[in-house]
């Protein structure tokens, strides 16, 4: 019996199962219908894959009511020739993966990247308040509605500071996605992680909308490459228009200093600092 066959027999509610051919590493992903909850996302993992992960990403996500982050309805397991595996029931979002609208479009205008920097911020001193740290926020994970509005997904990686951490400290390299984490974040700098992480990634993206490029992966030749330019090169200053007083260029500047001392102190400065900008954005 294959996977398809196995939700629509074990898990209860469920109709028009769909497989959807996205890029989801270890899991196996479903649209479905729910009688309930009406069109949903169905993720299956093998329990024993990164198991205590996929548990802290649900726990996390039901125990918090994050705006911009879909909702986690159900969980529960299935049983499929003597292996046990682990599902979601989680809301479906109509629209599309930011990565696949820049790779269309090239960029996002700015009334969009604007859209996306204030979602991606107030989500930040959501993070903050409970302490966990996103660690893998770029345009793969995000999903954009023909509404335009952005929705975070993937907590695979999430880091909850006051818990045990998962990634085994000798690791000369942290989990990370080059090009959008942070030196302290590929250092495997377990110490100095914390929300300016993600205000880090949070920067490479939105000057990604804006100016379509990746100021790290460009012109690089490997992963290795792209961890060294992170680490040594600085994203080149972007004449942004409708940035008057090019405010908004400096912002995203200092979200991307190589070091966290140099950005902002925590989210909520973060997005004050985003909101004493905005007046001088022309869009």
């Amino acid at each position: 019996m294959d996977f398809k066959e196995t939700i629509i027999e074990q898990i209860k509610d469920i109709s028009n199962v769909q497989n959807l051919n996205v890029d989801a590493g270890q899991r196996e992903v479903y649209k479905a219908e729910h009688s309930q909850y009406g069109n949903v996302v169905i993720k299956v993992v093998k329990e024993h894959n990164t198991e205590e992960r996929v548990k802290r990403e649900i726990d996390i996500n039901i125990s918090n009511k994050f705006s911009n982050v879909p909702k986690i309805y159900e969980y529960g397991f299935l049983e499929i020739e003597n292996d046990k595996y682990l599902y979601t029931i989680e809301e479906f979002i109509v629209g599309t993966v930011l990565r696949k609208v820049l790779l269309s479009d090239k960029k996002l205008n700015l009334a969009n990247s604007i859209k996306l920097l204030d979602t991606l911020l107030s989500l930040t001193v959501q993070f903050e308040k409970i302490g966990i740290v996103h660690r893998d926020i770029k345009p793969d994970n995000i999903i954009m509605t023909n509404n335009h509005e952005f929705y975070l997904i993937d907590f695979g990686i999430v880091r909850v500071l006051n818990m045990k951490s998962l990634t085994m400290t000798e690791l000369a390299i942290g989990p990370n996605t080059p090009g959008y984490a942070p030196p302290e974040q590929f250092r495997n700098f377990k110490k100095n992680i914390d929300i300016r992480t993600d205000l880090f990634s949070i920067g490479v993206t939105v000057y990604e909308c804006i100016t379509g490029e990746n100021p790290f992966r460009k012109n690089a030749v490997d992963p290795l490459d792209v961890l060294y330019r992170t680490a040594t090169i600085f994203p080149q200053e972007y004449e942004i228009e409708g940035d008057t007083d090019k405010q908004l260029m400096s912002y995203l500047s200092v979200l991307m200093s190589k070091m966290p001392s140099r950005r902002p102190k925590d989210a909520k400065t973060a997005y004050q600092w985003f909101k004493a900008i905005l007046p001088t954005i022309q869009y």
